[in-house]
């Protein structure tokens, strides 16, 4: 059965190819999505900084501007807006670049419609609900580890008091990783958790994940906060607190 969001959900398809568009969007809608659809990519960047859109699914060979530079704008922007990135190209390279430019998905053209979905339904399921808890592993909406402080339903993160904006996916994987801090996670059940469906070249997605997160953590004044434990995995390292420690 297809995902039926309890709201309208809206999500912006920027594609010039009028037949995918048109297949995607219609398995959107049915679905219970609001969609909107793009063929230019000057269009599809203003729209998407329009606000109003939970996420888009976006090509990279667009007229007017390309894919890679819709998404480097969206970020520079400090837009949270979810992006799967929709292409012909299957290099590991390209998929590695979409990624540090700030997707949170990608998948190569041609595809399976059910996959298209499957993926959506994954990301909107992570802004829509915390994701199922481990036993025994700290549960609570408030975590703290050291000088970096999260709020899992508000989905904001501070380092030392001032706010750091994350992607989606970034936050989920800080989540992940300050849920049990100090212990190693191992790489396999990491991707196992956060690409639930089998996102192409785990690893290397693992590594562009960690590695943008830990500049950020880095600027932010939390350096070596995410450690890697060689052959294993990695951790967050700090002592944990609770709301009123100082």
């Amino acid at each position: 059965m297809p995902h039926k969001p309890l709201r309208k959900d809206s999500i912006l398809i920027v594609e010039d190819e009028a037949r995918i568009a048109s297949s995607i969007s219609t398995a959107l809608t049915g679905a219970g999505y609001d969609v909107t659809w793009v063929s230019d990519g000057r269009d599809g960047l203003r729209t998407a900084l329009s606000g109003g859109f939970d996420l888009v699914v976006l090509d990279v060979m667009l007229p007017g501007m390309k894919g890679f530079d819709i998404l480097r704008e969206l970020r520079a922007a400090g837009s949270p807006l979810l992006v799967l990135v929709l292409t012909s190209r299957d290099g590991v390279e390209d998929r590695v670049r979409g990624l540090t430019d700030g997707a949170d998905d990608y998948l190569t053209k041609p595809f399976y419609l059910e996959e298209l979905m499957a993926r959506i339904d994954a990301l909107m399921r992570r802004i829509g609900r915390p994701a199922h808890e481990e036993s025994g592993k700290l549960n609570e909406v408030k975590l703290r580890v050291g000088n970096v402080s999260l709020n899992r339903v508000r989905r904001e993160v501070t380092v030392g008091g001032n706010k750091l904006e994350l992607t989606t996916r970034e936050f989920d994987l800080l989540v992940y990783l300050m849920r049990v801090p100090n212990a190693v996670r191992p790489r396999a059940k990491i991707i196992n958790a956060l690409w639930s469906y089998g996102s192409q070249s785990g690893d290397h997605v693992l590594d562009v994940y960690v590695g943008r997160l830990r500049n950020r953590l880095a600027d932010a004044g939390a350096p070596g906060f995410i450690e890697t434990v060689r052959g294993v995995g990695y951790r967050v390292i700090g002592t944990v607190l609770t709301e009123g420690d100082e």
